[in-house]
């Protein structure tokens, strides 16, 4: 895997520790004492945390793409719970790679299709259209949405 990184987070999104590659993308774009989601180009930050927490909560992780600012590519990101020896919840922690082309060109369709259900009105804000196009995913491919997205990643690593 060619590009990798890591970031750490409180329980607000906040960033704890980011590794030095991180560090040097987030330079790029000013204060790296912001939250994580600061630093997303696409889907836009918001809509991103969005995204990430409707899934931690219902699955407890996010398998996803997006892009950060000034950067073109799109990236992989594996976001989760992070615990304590006790058990309790933290914080998150993101593994962040680098991804193929050919995934980047299917990301850049994926949010496309999204964004375009919003401005024709067949969704009512891209969050649901993320909800209803992950339940589309997981009924066509007979897979769980998050699994996808990993496959997606994962057939360019062998």
């Amino acid at each position: 895997m060619e590009g990798f990184c890591f970031i750490i987070t409180d329980k607000n999104h906040n960033i704890y520790y980011a590794s030095d590659k991180l560090l040097e993308l987030f330079s790029q774009t000013g204060n790296s004492q912001k939250g994580c989601f600061d630093y997303v180009d696409f889907p836009t930050s918001k809509i991103f945390k969005q995204m990430v927490e409707h899934d931690i909560s219902t699955v407890g992780y996010f398998n996803g793409y997006m892009k950060l600012k000034n950067s073109t590519e799109y990236w992989f990101c594996d976001y989760g719970k992070r615990f304590d020896n006790e058990g309790n919840h933290v914080g998150f922690d993101a593994l962040i790679y680098t991804i193929p082309d050919d995934v980047s060109q299917y990301m850049a369709h994926f949010y496309n299709n999204l964004e375009q259900r919003v401005n024709d009105g067949s969704a009512s804000s891209f969050l649901d259209a993320y909800i209803a196009e992950r339940q589309l995913v997981s009924e066509n491919m007979n897979t769980d949405f998050a699994e996808f997205m990993i496959a997606l990643q994962d057939k360019n690593e062998h």
